[in-house]
């Protein structure tokens, strides 16, 4: 009986620390596809798939895998297979969890490659093509280009390169905050969008690889470089305009990386969401404003979207109350904000970015130069 009275407790104490949202993440399913009447659904009959049944209404299934041409859905304790033209894929609360092992992997793929906001990319440092393409070219050599003094990296072989020991110590400190932002792979979705070049994207695709592999998100405290709070910001844009490119490519084929970019992103944002990474009343702190809400927005399908974009708004606020005096002064946080509007984005050509963007980048960024 004591037994009981324990075990009766202890799930009433563990219920109690679940808000009803999370309680909900935790038990509903990351992926669902919704079939619309009509749609065939399909089972194997030894080892070919035959029509089994007809929908006569619409109906959501938990969807398992994909194979092939056709999801894997469940209903109840019955599974059946459906063709992925007939039906639409459902991602709701997808989370860190979602992300981390080989469970949802192919159908994270599916969630990944059929993303259509975000098309109009904020670029942070913007080339002409020319440019780009010369870069990328000598980055896919080993030549990488950095935009601060030696201005040069020796990169023989991406896989292998050990970023920690390899980079040399100079007396730039912008050198490494480049090369940890991203500043290579940037070049090579410019260059990429500019050619199609598929080898491009390549490269670019062994460089998040290799990165992520050294620099775990959870040990960001131990990497200054890597996880700088104003570079972490600048790679998030950088990382969400290569998928743009690479999402759609004939290179975007294996369901491991398109699990590994998402968990990348997803643990930006939340890296990007944390209060003793942000930096208030600066500009670094407003560049992280963007970038959360640029992932809010793309990825409205991640669990923690809605808080993100919320914070990203709120934290921006105060940073334009913080920086806007009510006698007109303008405070150096003030000069920045005009430093962050004139930077060029595609289809700018004054120096102020699009007002409107499908992740909303632009639109904080035009709140920010309501201000000027």
């Amino acid at each position: 009986m004591k037994r009981w009275m324990l075990l009766c407790l202890l799930l009433v104490m563990i219920s109690a620390t679940l808000t009803p949202r999370q309680a909900d993440a935790a038990s509903s399913s990351p992926y669902e596809v919704t079939a619309s009447a009509g749609t065939t659904l399909y089972q194997f009959v030894g080892k070919t798939l035959k029509p089994k049944a007809t929908l006569r209404a619409a109906k959501r299934f938990k969807a398992l895998s994909t194979s092939g041409h056709y999801y894997k859905v469940q209903d109840g304790r019955t599974i059946y297979y459906v063709k992925k033209h007939a039906v639409t894929l459902v991602a709701t609360n997808l989370s860190l969890t979602t992300f981390s092992g080989s469970t949802y992997s192919r159908l994270t793929h599916e969630y990944m490659r059929s993303l259509t906001r975000g098309q109009t990319p904020y670029y942070y440092d913007e080339l002409t093509a020319k440019t780009a393409v010369a870069r990328a070219d000598a980055a896919m050599k080993g030549n990488w280009y950095i935009p601060s003094p030696p201005y040069q990296l020796r990169v023989p072989n991406i896989d292998t390169y050990r970023f920690d020991v390899s980079v040399p110590a100079v007396d730039s400190t912008s050198f490494k905050f480049q090369i940890h932002y991203f500043t290579t792979l940037n070049q090579l979705t410019q260059a990429y969008a500019a050619t199609g070049r598929n080898d491009y994207l390549r490269y670019g695709k062994r460089i998040v690889t290799s990165w992520t592999k050294q620099y775990p998100a959870a040990n960001y405290t131990r990497y200054r470089w890597p996880y700088h709070d104003h570079g972490t910001a600048i790679r998030t844009f950088h990382l969400l305009n290569f998928w743009n490119e690479f999402r759609s490519s004939a290179v975007n084929t294996d369901p491991a990386f398109s699990q590994l970019f998402a968990k990348t992103l997803y643990e930006h944002a939340t890296l990007l969401a944390t209060p003793s990474f942000y930096k208030p009343n600066n500009n670094h702190g407003m560049f992280q404003d963007m970038a959360l809400t640029a992932v809010a927005e793309t990825h409205r399908s991640f669990y923690r979207s809605s808080a993100w974009r919320s914070l990203a708004t709120n934290r921006l606020t105060q940073q334009l109350n913080h920086s806007l005096s009510t006698d007109g002064s303008i405070s150096s946080t003030r000069r920045s904000i005009k430093s962050i509007c004139t930077t060029r984005s595609p289809g700018s050509t004054t120096g102020r970015p699009p007002t409107a963007s499908p992740y909303r980048a632009g639109c904080v960024t035009s709140k920010i130069c309501q201000a000027r």
